[in-house]
Order: structure tokens, then C-alpha cells, then sequence
């Protein structure tokens, strides 16, 4: 009956995790052309792996700007291609950063995301950036039982331009980890500065430290700025709850102690 009781145990905790056990390696070759009043986005989706993938989407992100194509079934070593084109008279000079997001699945349905970043810098040779940006990693305790497994990303922007500006900032995160904000915008007037929290959650458990990518956009004096995002978000094993689970027993073991008191003074009440 006990080893029964643990298999279902077992069952219950990792059989979410058993879909993912397959190896699949996918890679996105980006290759960017400026022509006339184009600009043109050839890509490559390479299953690198020994099993098929399934229903793949690409997703192409030029800032705010977003294209997307359905590509199908990707077979072994196998590969797919898009082409995307956006017209350069709808952009401002500037630079932008590319992201493309491929979404498949494997053939339970288990489901991936893989990305490719670049920059693209239009009409221009040089023009900084006077927006600082700081990003502080999430950390995310994989030992967390009776709380979501929840981080936030600490952004600190300063605005060191003459005028005030309205950046935007997204990230991108890799399988298991999904945001629970979308595009997230902050209105900064000259020389200040502003902290904000990007909260995520970890959908099922990772052992590995994650690598996510971001972009954050903004416009001013008829320029396009853009700030291309990347860093790591960060497992730690911290046993968080043994003061608390000390503290519930010794609370537990008080109120025992008080229950059987008590029902020895009742129980001699009874009889004298």
C-alpha cells in the first residue's frame, strides 16, 4: 500500500515536467537588407534535433512594430523560412531593435519558445542613447512550497535628456517562465529618475539559471532610440520557511499540550 501511495505521489509532482524531456535544439538565422523604401527581414528556423516539431509560429518584433507567420511542421533537421518586409517611410531615423519569437510544439504538445535578437540602425551613424537603464535580475526560489514562484525585475531608469520622454520596455522569457505585465510604459520628465517592478512567474520547475532577452523603445526630437535587453534569471535554493515550519511546531505542540490539559481537568471534573 506505501509503495503504491508513493508512485502516485511521484506521479502527480513530475509527470507535468515528463513532456519536456525530449532534446530539441532549434536556432533563427536573421539577415536584415535596407533597399529603397524597405526594409526586408529574411529568416531561417533550423531544427537541429532528431525529432519533428510541430505548428510553428515566427513572430517578428521591430520595436513595436509586430509581423507574424504561421510555418507549420518543421521535420528533423529540417528548416523553415520567412520573409517579412516593413516600410522604412513609416520609421523614423534611429536605431531599433529586431526580436523574433518562434513558438512549436512537440508531438505531445508540449510547448517551446526560442528567440533571435539583432540591431538595425536606420538613416543614421551615431546617436546615443541619453536614457540610462539598469536591470536587476530576477531571483526565483526553486525551494518556495507554500508561495507562487514569483520575482520581479528591478528596471531603474534615469532620463538624462532635455526633455521629458516616454520609454517602453518588454522582455522576452524562455520556456517556463511566462510575464505577468505586458509592455510596460513610464512617462520621465528631464533629469529624473524612476524604479519600477516587471513581475514574472515560474510556470513549472527549472534547474538551470534561464537566459531572457528585452528591448526597451522610446522617441525623441524625431529620433527612434532603442536598447536592446539580455541577462539571466537567476534559481536560487533557499530554504525560506524553516523558521516558519519551527515556529508552527512549536505552536502545534502548545496547543496539544493544552488540549490534553484540558481534557484531564475536564475528565476529574466528571468524576469528582
Amino acid at each position: 500500500m506505501l509503495k503504491i501511495f508513493n508512485f502516485i505521489l511521484m506521479f502527480i509532482f513530475y509527470f507535468p515536467f515528463f513532456t519536456y524531456g525530449e532534446t530539441i535544439k532549434t536556432t533563427i538565422v536573421c539577415n536584415t537588407k535596407i533597399f529603397q523604401d524597405k526594409i526586408t527581414i529574411n529568416g531561417e528556423i533550423i531544427n537541429k534535433s532528431d525529432i519533428a516539431v510541430y505548428n510553428v509560429v515566427a513572430v517578428i518584433y521591430l520595436d513595436e512594430k509586430v509581423d507574424k507567420y504561421e510555418l507549420g511542421d518543421n521535420p528533423p533537421h529540417g528548416n523553415l523560412n520567412f520573409k517579412t518586409e516593413f516600410m522604412a517611410s513609416d520609421l523614423k531615423p534611429g536605431d531599433y531593435t529586431i526580436v523574433i519569437r518562434v513558438y512549436f510544439e512537440e508531438r505531445n504538445g508540449a510547448p517551446h519558445k526560442v528567440y533571435h535578437q539583432s540591431k538595425l540602425r536606420y538613416k543614421i551613424d551615431n546617436a546615443p542613447s541619453k536614457l540610462a537603464i539598469t536591470v536587476k535580475p530576477p531571483h526565483i526560489n526553486k525551494r518556495a512550497i507554500f508561495q507562487k514562484k514569483e520575482s520581479f525585475f528591478d528596471v531603474t531608469l534615469v532620463n538624462n535628456h532635455n526633455d521629458t520622454i516616454k520609454p517602453f520596455i518588454y522582455f522576452f522569457l524562455p520556456d517556463g517562465f511566462s510575464l505577468l505585465k505586458g509592455i510596460v510604459s513610464i512617462e520621465l520628465s528631464p533629469g529624473k529618475k524612476e524604479k519600477i517592478q516587471i513581475p514574472l512567474e515560474m510556470e513549472f520547475l527549472q534547474e538551470d539559471n534561464a537566459k531572457y532577452i528585452g528591448s526597451l523603445w522610446y522617441e525623441h526630437d524625431g529620433m527612434h532610440f532603442s536598447i536592446p535587453i539580455s541577462g539571466e534569471i537567476e534559481l536560487i535554493e533557499k530554504p525560506l520557511y524553516f523558521g516558519l515550519y519551527l515556529k508552527l511546531s512549536i505552536a502545534m505542540i502548545f496547543f496539544l499540550f493544552c488540549i490534553i490539559f484540558a481534557s484531564k481537568k475536564l475528565f476529574k471534573a466528571h468524576f469528582i
